[in-house]
This record gives structure tokens, C-alpha cells and sequence, in this order.
């Protein structure tokens, strides 16, 4: 069934792909939250803490794909950027950021797995990307434990980009083999676009 779910998303019609997502995000949705009321004592969220949660999943979504498609464009103007890099200026870190803000670190934890799942499917089924998303959610989630002021946002975005630039080029170079550690260039661009997604994230936050 999800097989078939997969290949409608990847050739199916506008509203077929919208299906595909939707059906996709609600199960994912279903099951982590039904693990977590079970099974985490201190993650119980009411309705307006639950409807905030759901706005920030949207909010995710829509930062998302109107960053891709920009991306996109930007890549048609560029080529000497490799199109692989584009994804890691995405300011994904934004929502993970206000629900650590909002809400305990369980509930972070939470919202990192099930987003990281939605942007790697997002972003062409990337296991990168959805790597990267889970160290540098798990990383703001333990930095932001006392956020009292804008410069502690701003630190954390900071330190997270920093302490993934080498995960990032190891897995690029690792599952598509489009890094090395030799070509200074392309790892330029890569830590680059680590760098501003997780600064942009911050001053967004």
C-alpha cells in the first residue's frame, strides 16, 4: 500500500500528489502521537497546545515548499552550486525552535522525528537531509533548555550549524558521492548552506 501511496505521489496528478501528502502526514501524525500519549508520561498536550503543534507541522510545510521552489528558480540562474546543496539553505529549524520554545523537550524530540520524515520525503527522499534534520533538531532541543532572549536563538542556530558541517559533507559524500574532502569548492557551498539555514532559522524564530 505504500508503495503504491509512493508512485502516485511521484506521477500522479496535482490533487493525487495532495492526497499522497496528506495521507502521508496524517499517518505519520497518528502514530507518534498515539506512541507518545501512551507511552510518555510528560507528553500530554491539550487541544490549543495540540492545534499549535498541528499549525507549526503546516507552518513547516509551507516554509518548505515555498523555499524549494525558490530554490529551484535560483538553480536555473546558478550552476555552479551543486543542486544537492540548494536543500541545506532551507530555514527549516524555525519550528523546532518555537515548539522547544512552547513546549518540553519530549514534544521536541518528537516534532524533530516527524518533520525530519516529511522534509526527507519532501526533498526527494533524502536520507541526508532527514539526518541532518534529526542531529541538528536533537542539538537545539538540549541548547535551547533556558531560552530567555533573541541572543541565545541566535547563539544556538550559530553552534547547530557549526557542529553539522561535517556530517553533512561526510554523508554527501558517503551516500552520493558528491563530496570529498579534497574538492574545497563544493564543501564550501555545502557549509555555506548549513551555516544560513540555521542562522536564517534563528533570526526567523
Amino acid at each position: 500500500i505504500i508503495n503504491e501511496i509512493r508512485q502516485i505521489g511521484k506521477s500522479g496528478s496535482d490533487l493525487d500528489k495532495f492526497i499522497y501528502f496528506f495521507s502521508m502526514v496524517f499517518f505519520i501524525i497518528t502514530l507518534f502521537y498515539g506512541f507518545s500519549a501512551k507511552y510518555l508520561k510528560s507528553f500530554h498536550l491539550s487541544m490549543p497546545d495540540l492545534t499549535l503543534f498541528c499549525g507549526l507541522i503546516l507552518l513547516n510545510s509551507l516554509i518548505m515548499k515555498l523555499f524549494l521552489f525558490l530554490l529551484e528558480l535560483l538553480t536555473k540562474i546558478n550552476s555552479t552550486v551543486p543542486v544537492s546543496a540548494y536543500k541545506y539553505a532551507i530555514p527549516v529549524f524555525t519550528t523546532i525552535m518555537l515548539v522547544r520554545i512552547f513546549f518540553n523537550s519530549e514534544a521536541t524530540v518528537l516534532y524533530t522525528l516527524l518533520i525530519g520524515i516529511l522534509n526527507g520525503l519532501t526533498v526527494n527522499n533524502s536520507i541526508s537531509y532527514f539526518i541532518f534534520i534529526l542531529i541538528s533538531g536533537f542539538l537545539i532541543t538540549g541548547f535551547l533548555h533556558r531560552c530567555t532572549t533573541r541572543m541565545v536563538l541566535l547563539k544556538t542556530g550559530i553552534l547547530t550549524g557549526l557542529i553539522c558541517i561535517l556530517p553533512v559533507i561526510f554523508l554527501e559524500q558517503l551516500i552520493f558521492d558528491i563530496l570529498s574532502f579534497s574538492n574545497l569548492e563544493n564543501n564550501l557551498y555545502f557549509v555555506l548552506m548549513v551555516l544560513s539555514s540555521c542562522f536564517f532559522s534563528s533570526i526567523i524564530a
